[in-house]
């Protein structure tokens, strides 16, 4: 009986399991399974050869593990660029990150041009990493804006094509702005990365990773000004279907999880 799971802490937010064992009763593998353990990052070690031992052969990676993966697992070219895993096989002992597959394809399903555009990301963390490195992929020209330096800084020296952003007072030179921190994101819907009052071009779309609220503050504040507003939805479904054509090769039922965790969400 195939065994997945996704590990984390804290992990009861996941909605993972809901995607993937949606997938598995439609595709018929009965006998496939999906779940959610919480795991201390001072149980990693220990417990990831149980759980190969136990029948699991893959793992999704959520906080705080994505950077301490590549401590335990051979990380592929996407993996080791980004700097965290957030899927392993625990076949091969190899990670991958599916996290920039899932934002370009998603902005891809949007029809947002990408190549030769000037897009703003916001934030310097993981999720950040994993939208340079993909939007570098399509010839996108990429800006980055941080509150802190010392990440900014640290961002700049793994990604040396990228450009430097020092405020938020010059939005309307910019075709996309990428929401990757977790500013706004519930409880704390009444936050914003980008603290009004701002103006951005109508022309600019604005694209939050946030996924929970659907709509958050920042995509309101910017839908109130005629830009096009997308939310990281359609991100977290299509990373999970690029995890699980990785350890599946098999292709992924996208609408079957996306209705599944619409269902979970509403």
């Amino acid at each position: 009986m195939p065994k997945l799971a996704v590990i984390g802490d804290p992990i009861e937010h996941s909605l993972s399991p809901v995607m993937f064992n949606a997938a598995f009763q439609v595709l018929g593998w009965l006998d496939w399974t999906y779940e959610k353990i919480q795991v201390k990052p001072s149980e990693l070690k220990s417990l990831l050869p149980k759980l190969k031992s136990e029948g699991y052969i893959g793992l999704n990676v959520t906080i705080p593990h994505k950077q301490a993966m590549l401590n335990f697992f051979e990380p592929d070219t996407p993996a080791r660029a980004i700097g965290g895993i957030n899927a392993v096989d625990l076949r091969t002992h190899t990670g991958t990150n599916t996290d920039w597959v899932g934002l370009i394809d998603d902005l891809r399903a949007h029809s947002i041009k990408l190549k030769g555009q000037r897009i703003l990301i916001v934030g310097a963390g993981g999720a950040a990493r994993a939208a340079i490195y993909g939007l570098y992929q399509t010839g996108a020209h990429i800006s980055v804006f941080n509150r802190t330096p010392e990440r900014l800084n640290a961002v700049i020296h793994d990604f040396p094509f990228i450009t430097p952003e020092t405020s938020l007072n010059s939005l309307q030179n910019y075709q996309v702005i990428l929401n990757c921190t977790p500013v706004g994101m519930y409880p704390h819907v009444d936050e914003s990365p980008i603290p009004p009052p701002f103006r951005i071009p109508k022309s600019t779309v604005v694209y939050d990773l946030i996924y929970r609220p659907r709509q958050t503050k920042l995509m309101r504040l910017a839908a109130a000004q005629g830009c096009r507003v997308i939310g990281g939805f359609g991100m977290l479904i299509r990373q999970g279907a690029a995890a699980f054509e990785w350890w599946t090769g098999q292709p992924a039922p996208l609408e079957v999880m996306r209705m599944a965790v619409e269902k979970e969400l509403a």
